[in-house]
């Protein structure tokens, strides 16, 4: 499993996670990843999460009341919003373009790594920028998924 963000043309360092992700190991990738790739965003910036367990754990809610993290709010019926989920389908495509295979975990990671840096900024850039018309036609939808 893999973790990342993304605003604008910034991308964060890619955590490779291992095992079930739980609220604790949820709080340890924001405070290895998030944090670091925070200190370089505008003063006030919203993150994005879903509903995954460890994201409703009181200790990850806690963590990011403390750090002062304010949280978009999630529908309901949970559409595909978060523009990092089209960055997973450009990763997933660029790892496997050409049926590539890997022997083992340590070249599928490299491999997913050199994908992920290979990503251009002007595609995370338009992902981003696209956040305003998601909402507004999410809200239309009254939280019901939408095609993006």
């Amino acid at each position: 499993m893999m973790w990342a963000c993304l605003a604008g043309q910034m991308r964060s360092e890619l955590a490779f996670l291992v095992g079930s992700q739980d609220g604790q190991k949820y709080v340890q990738t924001l405070q290895e990843y998030l944090v670091p790739f925070s200190e370089d965003l505008p003063v006030t910036w919203t993150f994005m999460q879903d509903g995954a367990p460890g994201h409703r754990s009181r200790l990850a809610k806690d963590w990011l009341y403390d750090n002062f993290v304010s949280l978009l709010d999630w529908p309901a019926y949970s559409p595909d919003l978060n523009p990092i989920e089209n960055v997973w389908g450009i990763l997933v495509r660029r790892v496997y373009e050409n049926q590539r295979q890997f022997d083992d975990v340590q070249s599928l990671s490299a491999g997913i790594l050199e994908a992920w840096n290979g990503i251009k900024t002007d595609t995370l850039q338009h992902l981003t920028q696209s956040m305003r018309k998601r909402c507004v036609d999410v809200v239309v939808a009254k939280g019901k998924k939408i095609d993006y």
